[in-house]
């Protein structure tokens, strides 16, 4: 099985590449501001203040209360991907 004793070794390489991966990608707030102005001018009409908002702080909250460890089979993903992420990444998820 390629070296790896269990699925534990593949989802901690997993975990290890994934961070190393996220954290060498630049993050350029202003490119995102402009991101979101563009949006705003193609999308006149829609409402700026949406009714729910979930901010960056409120999915690094959510992360800091998973439980390290835990897998979806269906999917692949582990709770160690998000608790071992930057802090980046709450941004993109709050966005979404």
């Amino acid at each position: 099985m390629d070296g790896f004793s269990n699925s534990s070794d593949i989802a901690d390489l997993f975990a290890d590449k994934f961070q190393e991966l996220y954290t060498t990608v630049d993050f350029d707030k202003d490119e995102l501001l402009d991101i979101c102005n563009d949006l705003n001018v193609f999308f006149p009409d829609v409402d700026s203040k949406p009714l729910l908002s979930v901010t960056p702080t409120d999915v690094l909250c959510a992360i800091r209360r998973l439980k390290s460890g835990k897998f979806d089979s269906d999917s692949g993903l582990s709770t160690d991907h998000f608790v071992n992420a930057c802090d980046e990444l709450a941004v993109h998820l709050s966005m979404l």
